[in-house]
Formats: structure tokens, C-alpha cells, sequence
């Protein structure tokens, strides 16, 4: 894994008026807060607003160290002991009236990558183990795989006539596909969540992002006015193929989200992500294929194929991305079945056949000693 020093810097400061230049107000680190994060460790810092913000790696010893300027501590912040065989420290405090220092005390080299988050405003350092040279693979492979599920916390997404929620159906498909990929895959798996918590839409692919994820897979429960409506379609970034489409994306659209979020630039994101929207649109087409296989001999289920539509959760994605929308939970019947874990993990395998078979197809596209044209890495 290769080793990132970011820097990033927030919105500039507001414009002079008459009578001088804007004081812009001190950004205040309100606390330090850490959770392992699978084969990783995220330490977050929570702000009062945004920060411009320096880090840097030194050796003998290891340690990360990330300056905030322009930052108070809002109160003394004691050294926080994590101890789990990586990191042995953590700690914050003063370093001048302007800056404010974190010292990340490591036991060993290793990955790390720092950036914002906003609505809350806070820094990300997610921190790994590095990885030997000789035991990084020599041919193509997928090396990460985001799964997102939909909704969460206080956005329970659709809910069913007999009150099943569609957070709790897509994050148990997600935590199934979790397992099938780590294990018969092998690749890394990241979630956007493993538990009942809100993540902004936004958010979502700014965690893929940051990961330099391969691929992003967005898992959502289908709903309909049509008490009827049954069946499974899957979804890539793009404008609406049709009414169906533009009103899925309207509902999942609807969950609250970064109201700063620049709308010019998600009308037009369809137009900058050309470049992957063939391999979104491949992707797509395997994992739909899939579940309908799946699906179609036991349940009957229908096949809606893959469209396209506004989606904020896939804009701005660097790597291909899609939106399965599993069946509808305002079906009476599918609402049933997806009440059942022996349904859901029918799905989940589909998903993952799917994914496979794009690894697959992908990696056979590569020529000898070369990188296929794709998001698959060395």
C-alpha cells in the first residue's frame, strides 16, 4: 500500500469590505475520539469548523503529527494510551497561540491517510499496517471494496407496511456481502457503517475516496407508491433513464445531507465521470444478472435491468460505483421475504457472484505485464 501525505486546505477566507479585511474566527478542537475500523484505526478530530490543516511522517522514532492552524484546544485534552500493537499514543495539545499540535506515537511503520469531513466539521486519520513488498500482489486484483448501506441512525430510509425498516435489511445484506468478499475474494472490505449510525450522503464516497477504494457498492431497499411494484434494478450515476428511476433517486436523494452541497456540481457530475462510467456500467450489469439469477427461479422476482439516475450518494465517486436497489419494501410480499435472513442472504451471494465476476472479467483484460484499463490495481 502506497504511503499519502495530503494536505488540504478549506474554503478561503471571506473577502475584504470596507473598513479592513474579515477576521476569519479561530476553528477549536473540541475533543479526540478513536474506534478500530476493521485491519485499521481511525482516530477523528472534532472541530468547531473547518481547519487548514499541515501532517507529515517522521522515523526513528515512527510517529505521525498533523498542525492545525489557525485552532485552540477548547479545553486540555489528555494522552490517549491505545496500545494495540500499532499505535502506542496519541497525543494533542498547544504547540503555539496559532497551532495545535497531535502527535500520533507509532510502534512501527505504517499506511495512513488524513482528510475532512464536514456537517459535523472534523479530520479523519485512518491509520494500517503496512504491507510487506513480498506479500503484495504481482498480478491485477481488487484490493478494496467499499459497501454502503443505505440510510441508518435517524434515517430509517423506507419502512415496510409492517414496520421493517430499510436501514436494518440493507445493513444485514451488507455485513453478509462483508464476509462472502473477505473470505472467497480475499479483497479488503471497508463499510461505510457497521452499525445503526447516520452517515451523510456525502460522506459516504468521501470514506471510498479516501480509501482509494477499487470499487463502490451503495445497497438500498426499493419503495413505490404501487403497492405492486416488485422486483430488483441496479443503478449507475448518470440522468434519469426513465420516471421509475428519477423517483427512486428523488427518495434516496431525500435523506438529509450537506445542505452546502454545490447542486451546479451535482447536475454536471454525470458529465465528469465519463471515464467510469463504462466500468460502473459493467459492474451493473453482473451484479443485476446476478441476483436475477439468483432471484427469479424461487421468488419470482423481476427484472427492472440497470438504468441510470441522480443519485447524491455516487456523485463525486473516483472508482466505479453502483446502487442495488435488493427488492421493494412496500411490497407486501417482498416486504415478507425480506424479513428473512435466508432471503437476504440469497441477495448477498448474488452481490458477490456479481462483483466476482467483474473481478474476474476485469483481470482478464489486463495484457501480460501490464494493469488493465481499470480501477484494479497491482
Amino acid at each position: 500500500m502506497t504511503l499519502f501525505l495530503l494536505i488540504f486546505a478549506f474554503s478561503p477566507l471571506p473577502s475584504p469590505i470596507a473598513g479592513g479585511p474579515v477576521e476569519t474566527p479561530p476553528a477549536v478542537l473540541n475533543a479526540v475520539r478513536y474506534r478500530p475500523d476493521q485491519d485499521s484505526l481511525r482516530i477523528v478530530l472534532e472541530l468547531s469548523s473547518p481547519a487548514v490543516f499541515a501532517e507529515s511522517y517522521l522515523h526513528n522514532p515512527d510517529r505521525v503529527y498533523i498542525d492545525l492552524d489557525h485552532t485552540s484546544v477548547a479545553s486540555p485534552i489528555a494522552p490517549i494510551e491505545i496500545g494495540d500493537g500499532v499505535i502506542k499514543q496519541v497525543r494533542t495539545g498547544q504547540h503555539d497561540k496559532e497551532t495545535v499540535r497531535i502527535v500520533i506515537e507509532l510502534n512501527s511503520a505504517v499506511d495512513y491517510k488524513v482528510f475532512p469531513l464536514t456537517s459535523p466539521d472534523r479530520l479523519v486519520v485512518d491509520i494500517s499496517k503496512k504491507t510487506p513488498a513480498s506479500q503484495r500482489p504481482d498480478s491485477p486484483v481488487t484490493r478494496t471494496i467499499v459497501i454502503d448501506p443505505g440510510h441508518g441512525g435517524k434515517d430509517p430510509g423506507a419502512i415496510g407496511r409492517h414496520d421493517l425498516m430499510e436501514k436494518e435489511i440493507v445493513l444485514d445484506v451488507g455485513l453478509r456481502l462483508r464476509g462472502l468478499i473477505k473470505e472467497r475474494l480475499g479483497a479488503h472490505v471497508i463499510m461505510t457503517r457497521e452499525e445503526d449510525i447516520f452517515i451523510p450522503l456525502e460522506e459516504r464516497t468521501a470514506i471510498a475516496n479516501a480509501k482509494d477504494a477499487d470499487l463502490f457498492i451503495s445497497i438500498h431497499a426499493n419503495s413505490s407508491r404501487r403497492k405492486e411494484a416488485k422486483g430488483v434494478e441496479t443503478y449507475l450515476l448518470g440522468r434519469a433513464t426513465d420516471k421509475d428511476a428519477m423517483d427512486a433517486a428523488l427518495r434516496e436523494n431525500s435523506a438529509p445531507r450537506n445542505k452546502s452541497s454545490d447542486d451546479l456540481q451535482f447536475i454536471l457530475t454525470d458529465l465528469l465521470t465519463t471515464a467510469k462510467k463504462e466500468e460502473s456500467l459493467r459492474l451493473a450489469h453482473y451484479v443485476q444478472a446476478n441476483i436475477i439469477e439468483k432471484l427469479e427461479p424461487r421468488y419470482k422476482s423481476v427484472d427492472h435491468g440497470v438504468k441510470q439516475a441522480p443519485f447524491y450518494v455516487l456523485v463525486n465517486a473516483k472508482m466505479p460505483s453502483i446502487l442495488a436497489e435488493i427488492s421493494f419494501i412496500s411490497n407486501p410480499e417482498e416486504e415478507r421475504l425480506l424479513a428473512e435472513g435466508g432471503y437476504r442472504q440469497v441477495i448477498a451471494e448474488a452481490i458477490f457472484e456479481g462483483i466476482k465476476k467483474y473481478v474476474q472479467s476485469t483481470s482478464m483484460l489486463a495484457q501480460p505485464g501490464e494493469a488493465a484499463n481499470t480501477p484494479i490495481r497491482r
